[in-house]
């Protein structure tokens, strides 16, 4: 996360509710709704041109 300016990196477990999602080198964040259920931007599970 070097492109957040003056951010600081938060310690494992500091926010349980973050996911992040892997597909394949891509990753995207997630906010845990549910313990089955991720909410994340549309762009991050869909192709553009889909």
């Amino acid at each position: 996360m070097d492109r957040i300016v003056n951010g600081l990196t938060a310690p494992s477990g500091q926010f349980p509710w973050f996911a992040r999602v892997y597909f394949s080198i891509n990753w995207c964040g997630a906010t845990l709704i549910t313990w089955k259920h991720l909410l994340s931007a549309a762009h991050c599970m869909y192709h553009p041109t889909t």
